[in-house]
């Protein structure tokens, strides 16, 4: 799940991740109020609605990943993992090493209200299209950047998070190539 810290520390500068993924908020905790967010130069995206049908659409992701890529080549390989727990709840874990089934870290993407969420304390991403072997998340609130999953066979998927250009900075996109250590 070294995938879903990576995702948080794109939170961090500007936000992260898939990512997200660290301290799960409370599904009761509301998200700060338009008016804060805009105020602070955070876009609150308004999310389509699913059913739990389309959320077991995420089932091709469940097992354990190493992932690498990124900035560079050389790059070390992380590791993470996705468990659907119930029809409207799959946890997401981070891992040390690729041997390790104890998570070093986990989170949670849920359906709540019809909306596919997950985040982090300070930020949350929002699913704004979920097909199956595929889905894409907007950032809602205390995040910039947008990150898709998408599964390319049985054992292999990738991760790509785009964010938007700055005053200082250009637009950018990342790919991470994600493959199976195992299955749950």
């Amino acid at each position: 799940m070294r995938l879903f810290s990576a995702f948080s520390s794109l939170i961090a500068l500007s936000v992260v991740a898939l990512a997200v993924a660290g301290c799960p908020r409370p599904v009761q905790e509301e998200a700060p109020p338009a008016e804060e967010t805009e105020a602070a130069g955070m876009e609150v995206v308004d999310a389509p609605t699913f059913t739990p049908a389309g959320f077991a659409q995420l089932r091709w992701i469940e097992g354990a990943w190493q992932g690498v890529g990124g900035e560079g080549t050389d790059q070390e390989p992380f590791f993470e993992g996705y468990r659907m727990v119930d029809d409207s709840t799959m946890r997401t874990y981070t891992y040390d090493d690729a041997e390790n089934p104890v998570p070093s870290d986990s989170g949670t993407i849920t359906l709540r209200g019809g909306i596919v969420e997950t985040g982090s304390e300070g930020s949350r991403y929002v699913a704004t299209d979920l097909a199956e072997g595929r889905i894409h998340f907007e950032p809602a609130f205390g995040a910039r950047n947008a990150f898709t999953w998408e599964r390319t066979s049985p054992d292999a998927w990738t991760a790509t998070l785009t964010w938007p250009a700055t005053a200082t900075e250009p637009a950018g996109s990342r790919v991470y190539l994600m493959t199976r250590l195992r299955s749950f």
